[in-house]
């Protein structure tokens, strides 16, 4: 849907996760936010960056209809 141009998933506004996948995902996070900086501190940069982009209107198709 968004392609290159898609958000962190916190920012996301399509989640791609069920409720229960996503609090599970954001357990996981928790612990290997802070582990990634020491294995790949290119990718955290990398990946902090990326939360501050702005989010990316949604695509006309994928809007709920008025």
């Amino acid at each position: 849907m968004f392609g290159e141009n898609k958000p962190a998933c916190k920012q996301c506004p399509v989640h791609c996760y069920q409720p229960a996948k996503r609090e599970e995902m954001k357990q996981i996070m928790r612990w290997a936010g802070p582990r990634m900086l020491w294995r790949h501190p290119i990718l955290t940069v990398r990946h902090l960056l990326d939360d501050r982009r702005p989010v990316p209107p949604l695509p006309e198709k994928y809007r709920p209809k008025k």
